[in-house]
């Protein structure tokens, strides 16, 4: 999230994205394993979304494939997470 600007919007929010939630990022099932919460975590993510420009010829159909993605595996991990505190309060 701190490497420099590419040449185009949607240059950097690419690569910036499959940095953070490429293939490698996910475990054997397919689900992402390293997200947290926190300024430095989501919280920088989030911040990063809202500094850019999304006017600046950003192909927004690419875009929102990619954030779909993001919001399916986001709903999954708190699914799950809620699943298992619930089984340790029983």
């Amino acid at each position: 999230m701190h490497s420099p600007e590419g040449k185009m919007t949607f240059q950097t929010f690419n690569k910036q994205f499959n940095v953070l939630f490429g293939k490698d990022c996910h475990d054997s099932d397919g689900h992402l394993h390293f997200i947290c919460q926190g300024k430095n975590r989501m919280g920088l993510v989030c911040a990063y979304f809202n500094k850019l420009n999304w006017t600046a010829n950003v192909p927004l159909d690419l875009v929102e494939i990619k954030l779909q993605c993001l919001s399916t595996e986001l709903i999954h991990l708190r699914y799950t997470s809620t699943i298992y505190y619930l089984s340790w309060d029983q």
